[in-house]
This record gives structure tokens, sequence and C-alpha cells, in this order.
């Protein structure tokens, strides 16, 4: 399906002339026609479609002020018909065909963040002219030589992990670099110059071939290290690993992903005791709850009970009242008989 401003007005109540984002995702789009009707469009959302020829994107050259795009998730080969959009700050080509960062690149000069992970990219070139790059996303490609970015010094964020880099570069001149992932790649070691990076705070190195405590020495100089991976390294199989990780990095507050600064420990046990508190103040509920739950089925019991023996007590009342009739009324004979005077016997005349 091509998308053009008919599909646009058909799909869109907003007049073209003042979209300023467009989401066309997951639309089965596969060609983008001349849609320069949306003069005021910023933000272009086309992930998940089925963009693949090198022409497909032709109709984005008449959009010079677009700031934002994504792409992801198509099956794009190079960077053919973005080579005119030079205002793009973020551009997002991950999960594609990308084999190369082709030369069409070159002039979006305003890009800051590019993002091109799980492509299939084996050459890092023609990233010089991209001054202004502070984001790049390389992870998940077939990477096996990372170069110096000598250029781009507004760098911030490099991530070039899951591919087959052996050797880190020498990244000295980046000097605002903060996060630096190559976690999942084959390095052996770190260079010397890696101890002038000394903006980083955030380092992964996790699951790369490192041996020695001499191959991630230049690590004790930095200074601004708050957060470092190197699980998965044979270095961590060390006596006192995480005694002499510390001792060489003051800075650090979290070590293969398990945090342990002052402020974060006592929250977590702050936590802890509150947790451990609602948890007791559930069980006394419990407790109590049973307790009158079987306070009231003694009583519902006992007043059974008192209904069976008052009952008992009324029919042996009723028989001892009879039979008390029966000797009374035999008393009474006995009585009677007992009270009559005896006949006087008659005076014998002499």
């Amino acid at each position: 399906m091509k998308l053009t401003p008919a599909l646009i007005s058909t799909l869109i109540e907003t007049p073209m002339a003042d979209l300023i984002s467009l989401d066309m995702s997951n639309k089965e789009v596969s060609h983008v026609d001349d849609i320069s009707g949306c003069i005021s469009l910023r933000k272009l959302n086309l992930a998940k479609n089925t963009i693949k020829s090198s022409d497909a994107l032709s109709g984005l050259q008449y959009l010079p002020d677009l700031t934002w795009l994504n792409l992801s998730n198509n099956s794009l080969e190079n960077f053919e018909g973005l080579q005119r959009l030079k205002s793009l700050f973020v551009l997002n080509m991950s999960h594609n065909e990308l084999n190369r960062i082709s030369i069409h690149i070159t002039g979006m000069t305003e890009l800051k963040a590019l993002i091109l992970n799980h492509n299939k990219i084996k050459t890092i070139d023609n990233l010089s002219s991209l001054t202004n790059l502070n984001t790049i996303v390389l992870s998940h490609n077939n990477i096996q030589s990372l170069p110096s970015l000598p250029t781009l010094t507004a760098l911030t964020k490099l991530s070039a992990a899951h591919n087959q880099i052996r050797l880190v570069p020498d990244l000295s001149v980046n000097s605002e670099l903060k996060e630096l992932r190559l976690n999942d790649n084959k390095i052996l070691q770190l260079p010397e110059t890696f101890r002038q990076c000394s903006a980083l705070e955030i380092l992964d190195l996790g699951n790369n071939i490192m041996r020695e405590w001499s191959d991630i020495a230049p690590l004790g100089s930095l200074l601004h290290l708050v957060n470092l991976n190197l699980k998965g390294n044979p270095v961590c199989e060390k006596e006192d690993y995480k005694e002499k990780i510390l001792a060489l990095i003051p800075s650090l507050r979290v070590l293969d992903g398990e945090r342990f600064d002052p402020k974060f420990l006592e929250r977590r046990q702050k936590q802890k005791k509150h947790l451990e508190f609602i948890s007791d103040l559930k069980e006394k509920k419990q407790r109590v709850q049973e307790y009158r739950e079987k306070r009231r089925l003694k009583k519902d019991q006992k007043a059974e009970g008192g209904e069976s023996d008052d009952a008992k007590d009324t029919e042996k009342k009723g028989s001892n009242k009879k039979s008390k009739d029966k000797d009374g009324s035999f008393k009474g004979k006995k009585r009677t008989q007992s009270s009559e005077k005896p006949n006087k016997r008659p005076k014998v005349k002499n």
C-alpha cells in the first residue's frame, strides 16, 4: 500500500496542512508518495511496515522540516531517499536489513540520535560529518571493528553491544561520553587511552574475555564511574574480586547489577522493615480473626448445648412433679387415717 495524501485524508481527521505528528505504523505501507501537503509535519512514524525498495522513500524528500523519523521494523537495505532530510534530529532504523551506513546519511548534519540496532552492519563509516550526534545505538549487528570517532565531540551515549568487537577504540577525544555499552563482544583488554574517558558514569563490559587484573586496570582512572558491569568475564572469578574492584573504583554505586551505595542500602532496609511490619500486622489481624471465629463457634455450640440441657431439665422437673403428686396423694391418705380419733369404747354398766 502506498502512503498518499488521499490515504492520509481518509485515516486522519485533522487537515493535512495542520498535521504536526503522523503515526502510520503497522499499516502495511510499502511506498511513500509525495506528501508535501503536510507542510507542518515534524514527526513521522512508519515503523512495522513493508518498506524495502531503494525508491520507496522518495516522497520524504518533500518534507525538509521533518525532525523525527521512525523506520524501524521494515526491510530497508540502505539510507537512500533520506539524503534531503537535513533537519532530522532523531532517526530510528533499527530492525531492518542494513549492511552498512551508506553515504546518504552524510547530509543529516543536525542529527542528534541515530538508532541502528538489530541490522546486519559490518562496517562503521560516514559518521564523521554528523558532529551533533549525542547518541549512537549499534547493538546486535555484525561489527568486528569499532573505529575512533574523533569528530563526534558531543557524543554522550554509545552502544555497540552484541557484536564481534575485539578492541576498544581510542575514545579519549569524546570527552562528553557518559554511557558506553560494549557487552557481549570479544574484548580482551582495555587500552591505556581508556583512562582519559573521565566523564564515563555507566560502563557495561559484561560477557567479554578479560581475564587478568591488568586487562581492566584503566578503570582505576574513571573517577565518575558509578555503574560498572563486568559479569561474565573470567576476571570475575578471581579471589576477592568485589573488594578489589571497589578499592580500584571508589565512586562505584552499582557493580554487576547489584547496588550497594549507602543511601540505597538505607532506603532498602527501611523498605524491608516496612514490609515486615505490614506482614506482621496482617498476621496479627489474621490471628485475631481466627480467635474471634473460634470464640463465636464455641459460643454457638454452647448455646445449642444449653437449649438441649434446658429441655432435659424441663422434662425431668415435669417427671418429678408427677411423682410427688402420687406420693403426696398416698401420704395424704395415711395422714387422714392416722388423724382420725379412735372410737371410744362403750361404757359397761355394772
